[in-house]
C-alpha cells in the first residue's frame, strides 16, 4: 500500500475532522452552550437504526488507509478544473481501492438533468453504524461537500449574530450542530458535476475507512462502499447539480405580502429541492378521499378539485399580490373582475389573470391515453368488425373510452373467460414471449369481443404473461412432487387422532344469561378442583364451539398448576376465591394532594426571550406572551422584533 508523507505543519492542519469535532462537542457540553443544538436538525440525515448496518463475518476485511488528499492534490484539482491544466503523469487524485477509478479532471464534461435526485436520499444511501464516533463529522462534511453556501449572505448573517452578542466560536458551533437558522435565510447551491464529483469523492475517501476507537469498526463496510460508488456515478450524470438558470429558492411571505424576517433581520427563504412537496400532496390525497369507494369519473372529479385548491393555496403563499378571497370559486372572481373592467376600466386584482385570456391547448390531465397509434388502429379495426348492438359497457367504461379516445376500454385481465382466452392466445402464438409487448397487444385484438374480452395495453400483456408463466411453473412443480405429496397424505391419515364427537356442545349452564341480558359466566365456582382427565391418544375430544357473544368459562384445571394466589393486572387469579388479595394500583401521574418534587420552571414569552439583548430578558417572565396565546400576544416586541415603546406595565 502506497503512503504519502506529509509535513509536520500539514499533518497538524490535516488532523482527522472527527477528532476535532469530538473535542468541540465536549467543550460545548461542558460550557452549557447550545444544549438543544447538539441534536441533528430535521433536514439533516437522521440517526439510523442498529440493524441498518450489519457486519458480515464472511465479508472481506476492509484495509484501513488514510485518504490520499494533501495540499498538492487540492492545488492540482483547482488548476485542472478551472484552468484546464493537463493531467499529471503517474498516479491519480483521490484514489481508493473501494471506489471506481477517478476520471481525468481535464476530460470531464458537465451534464445536467431535467429530473433531479434528492440530495437527502443520496446522503442517506450509505448506511453507517449508528454509534460510530465519526458519524456526525461525516454527515456534516458530506453536507458541506454537496452544498455551496452563498458567501455574501453567510457573512452578513455571521456579522449580525456577532453584533447581537454571539462569539465567533458560538457562531461556528451553531452552524455545525444545528444549521436550521443558516438554512432558513442563506441560500445554497449544488455545483456542476465536474466540481461536485471531487468534493463528494474526497469525503468518501477521507472518512470511509475511519475506525471507531471503541468497536474498531470502519465507517463504511463493503455495501456502503458500493453505494458510495453508485452515488458518484450519478453525480457525474448531473442528477444532483442545479441546472443553470433555474431559481431554487423563494422568499417566505406573510399574509399581507411582506417578506418574513428572522430574529436577526435576515429575509427568510424556502427551498424547492427534494420530494417533500410532492409527497405532501400525495398524502393529502390519501387522507382526504383515498379510502372512498367511487368510480373512475368521480375520482377524476375529486382529483381536479384537489388540484385546483392546491394551486390556489400555493398561489396565495408564493405569488405576490394574489388575492385571498376566502373561497375557491375563481370563476366568480373572474366575472367580478371583468365586470369592473368593463364599467370602470380598472383591474381589481392586477396580479390575477383570467382563464379566458389564455388559449385552450390540447393538454389533458387525470385519465389520459396511454396507447400508441398502431394499437389504436388495431382496436378500431376490430371494433368495426363486431356487432356494436351487443355491447353493454358500464358508465365507468364509457367514461374511460371518452378519456382515452378509444371505442373500447383498455382494462387489465379479469374473469375466467379472459384468462382462458389468454391461454389459447399463448398456445397459438408459440413465440409470444419473444415478441415485444406492443406487438402482443396488437395481436390480442383478434380475441376481443367487446363483452367479456377487452383490449389490453402493452403493460397488461407483460404483467399477465409473467403471472401466467409463473402459474405454469407452479403446476409443473406440483405434478413433479405428486409422489411426495401422496406419501405425506398417507402419513397424516395414519397418525391422525380419533376424535370423540359425542360431547362437542358447550355447557350453557355455566354461562347463563342474567336478567339484565349479560352473561355472568360461572358465578358459583367450586372450591374443590375436579380431577384432570387426560384423554388417550386413540380418543381425543374436540373443543366445543360456543355461540358468538358468549365468554367461555375458564376451567379450574387451567390454574390448578399453581396453588398460590396470582395477581395479574391487579386481578386475583386463584382456584380459591374466599379471601381475595387487594392490590393497590398505582395511578398514572402525580398523586392527588401531593407536592411537586422539583420547583416548576417559570413561563416565559418566546419573543421576549429571542430579543434578550434588547431588554427582553427583563420582560419575558411578565409579558402576556408567556400564556396560552404564545408569542403573538407579546406586549413588548412586534413580529419584526422591534420594541414596542408604549406598553402598559403588566402586574408582577
Amino acid at each position: 500500500m502506497a503512503t504519502i508523507s506529509i509535513d509536520d505543519e500539514e499533518s497538524e492542519r490535516q488532523q482527522p475532522e472527527y477528532q476535532k469535532v469530538s473535542s468541540q462537542h465536549d467543550n460545548a457540553v461542558e460550557e452549557g452552550l447550545f444544549d438543544d443544538d447538539l441534536l441533528d436538525d430535521n433536514n439533516e440525515v437522521s440517526d439510523f437504526e442498529e440493524d441498518e448496518y450489519c457486519s458480515n463475518e464472511n465479508e472481506e476485511s476492509i484495509d484501513v488507509m488514510g485518504g490520499e488528499l494533501n495540499a498538492n492534490n487540492i492545488a492540482y484539482l483547482h488548476r485542472a478544473i478551472f484552468t484546464g491544466e493537463s493531467a499529471r503523469s503517474g498516479g491519480s487524485v483521490l484514489h481508493s481501492p473501494h471506489l471506481s477509478h477517478p476520471p481525468n479532471p481535464t476530460e470531464m464534461r458537465d451534464k445536467f438533468s431535467a429530473v433531479m435526485g434528492d440530495v437527502f436520499h443520496a446522503m442517506d444511501r450509505t448506511k453507517i453504524p449508528h454509534q460510530h464516533e465519526a458519524k456526525k463529522a461525516y454527515f456534516v462534511a458530506l453536507r458541506e461537500a454537496f452544498f455551496v453556501w452563498n458567501e455574501t449572505k453567510l457573512k452578513e448573517l455571521e456579522a449580525r449574530m456577532i453584533k447581537n452578542g454571539y462569539s465567533l466560536e458560538e457562531v461556528r458551533r451553531r452552524k455545525y450542530f444545528n444549521s436550521e437558522l443558516f438554512r432558513g435565510c442563506v441560500d445554497r447551491h449544488l455545483p456542476a458535476p465536474t466540481i461536485l464529483y471531487w468534493r463528494v469523492r474526497a469525503v468518501y475517501v477521507m472518512y470511509g475507512s475511519i475506525k471507531d476507537s471503541k468497536t474498531q469498526a470502519p465507517l463504511f463496510n463493503d455495501r456502503a462502499w458500493k453505494k458510495a460508488d453508485n452515488v458518484l456515478k450519478e453525480v457525474l450524470e448531473g442528477y444532483y447539480s442545479d441546472p443553470p438558470g433555474f431559481a431554487m429558492y423563494t422568499k417566505r411571505l406573510r399574509a399581507d405580502g411582506t417578506v418574513m424576517k428572522n430574529s436577526f433581520g435576515m429575509e427568510m427563504i424556502e427551498c424547492k429541492r427534494g420530494t417533500n412537496r410532492t409527497e405532501g400532496y400525495h398524502k393529502n390525497i390519501i387522507t382526504s378521499f383515498g379510502t372512498w369507494h367511487v368510480g373512475m369519473e368521480m375520482s377524476d372529479c375529486l382529483l381536479r378539485e384537489r388540484r385546483h385548491r392546491h394551486n390556489m393555496m400555493v398561489s396565495m403563499r408564493r405569488r405576490l399580490g394574489y388575492p385571498r378571497t376566502g373561497h375557491y370559486d375563481t370563476w366568480l372572481i373572474e366575472i367580478y373582475q371583468v365586470l369592473v373592467m368593463k364599467n370602470h376600466g380598472i383591474r381589481i386584482y392586477p396580479e390575477l389573470g383570467n382563464t379566458s385570456d389564455y388559449k385552450i391547448t390540447d393538454e389533458s390531465f387525470d385519465t389520459i391515453p396511454l396507447h400508441s397509434q398502431s394499437l389504436a388502429e388495431a382496436v378500431q379495426k376490430r371494433y368495426d368488425a363486431l356487432d356494436v348492438s351487443q355491447f353493454s359497457l358500464t358508465t365507468d367504461q364509457q367514461y374511460l373510452c371518452r378519456a382515452m379516445g378509444a371505442p373500447l376500454p383498455f382494462l387489465p385481465f379479469s374473469g375466467e373467460i379472459e384468462k382462458k382466452a389468454f391461454a389459447v392466445f399463448v398456445l397459438r402464438k408459440q413465440d409470444v414471449a419473444s415478441i415485444d409487448d406492443e406487438a402482443a397487444a396488437i395481436l390480442w385484438c383478434e380475441f376481443v369481443d367487446g363483452k367479456d374480452i377487452m383490449p389490453k395495453l402493452p403493460s397488461h400483456m407483460r404483467t399477465h404473461l409473467a403471472n401466467w408463466e409463473r402459474n405454469q411453473r407452479i403446476k409443473e412443480s406440483e405434478a413433479r412432487e405428486a409422489s411426495k405429496n401422496a406419501l405425506l397424505t398417507e402419513l397424516n391419515e395414519k397418525i391422525a387422532p380419533v376424535y370423540d364427537i359425542s360431547n362437542t356442545t358447550p355447557n350453557t349452564s355455566d354461562t347463563a344469561m342474567s336478567s339484565d341480558g349479560n352473561y355472568n359466566g360461572n358465578c358459583n365456582l367450586q372450591t374443590s378442583v375436579p380431577p384432570i382427565i387426560i384423554p388417550t391418544r386413540q380418543c381425543w375430544q374436540l373443543s366445543p364451539i360456543i355461540p358468538a357473544g358468549m365468554f367461555f368459562t375458564i376451567p379450574p384445571q387451567a390454574i390448578v398448576h399453581n396453588l398460590q394466589n396470582m395477581i395479574v393486572g391487579g386481578m386475583c387469579v386463584s382456584p380459591h376465591v374466599e379471601n381475595p388479595i387487594c392490590v393497590q394500583v398505582q395511578k398514572v401521574g402525580r398523586p392527588k394532594h401531593s407536592n411537586d418534587t422539583v420547583k416548576r420552571r417559570k413561563r416565559s414569552c418566546g419573543r421576549c426571550k429571542d430579543n434578550a439583548g434588547k431588554g427582553g430578558d427583563t420582560t419575558m417572565n411578565i409579558c402576556k406572551g408567556r400564556g396560552g396565546g404564545g408569542r403573538d400576544f407579546c406586549q413588548y416586541f412586534d413580529e419584526n422584533n422591534n420594541k414596542i415603546e408604549a406598553v402598559a406595565e403588566a402586574p408582577m
